[in-house]
């Protein structure tokens, strides 16, 4: 319990100060003593599974809300198609050639780089971010958003689809089986 409470009166003194509150929760989980790492995470566990379990479907409904699709116009579309390629080849691209570099084989090295394609939450919390601290405006956020989604949620397919030897075991038997 103390901790969670450190981390809620660290987001709450960064807060205060001018800075967004996952600074604060940051910088309080860089001072938190590593050792006995055992009772660290035993004492840290239960509440913050208690609190995102609260809190992590209204932080998705508060996202939700800031996003404004109708601010999309035709241009709009266009530069969200350009940002959602550019975003998946950079990271598709930009993790496969180093991981071939580096003697993965090519499949493996194209896994890697769909795999990295996902952006989820911790997009959606730098998002978050920008736009409370007045960085990015209401259509580039949506776009972003927008970006995180499309490519978080084609990383399944694309991994999947076409690499089936790819799955787990049990999944390979039942589709083999089928």
């Amino acid at each position: 319990m103390p901790v969670t409470a450190g981390v809620f009166l660290s987001s709450y003194a960064t807060t205060w100060i001018g800075i967004h509150a996952i600074f604060g929760a940051f910088v309080f989980g860089l001072v938190l003593p590593r050792e006995p790492g055992h009772e660290l995470a035993g004492s840290i566990r239960d509440p913050l599974v208690a609190v995102s379990t609260m809190l992590l479907p209204v932080f998705f409904i508060v996202t939700g809300l800031a996003v404004d699709i109708g601010d999309l116009t035709g241009r709009g579309g266009i530069e969200l198609a350009v940002m959602i390629v550019v975003a998946c080849t950079g990271k598709v691209v930009g993790s496969a050639l180093p991981a071939r570099l580096f003697g993965m084989s090519w499949p493996e090295s194209a896994k890697l780089g769909v795999l990295m394609n996902t952006r989820g939450l911790t997009g959606l919390i730098i998002l978050n971010a920008g736009i409370g601290l007045g960085i990015l405006d209401t259509s580039m956020f949506t776009m972003m958003v927008i970006t995180a989604l499309v490519t978080t949620v084609i990383t399944g397919p694309l991994l999947f689809s076409r690499t089936p030897h790819f799955l787990p075991d049990s999944r390979q038997r039942g589709a083999a089986g089928s």
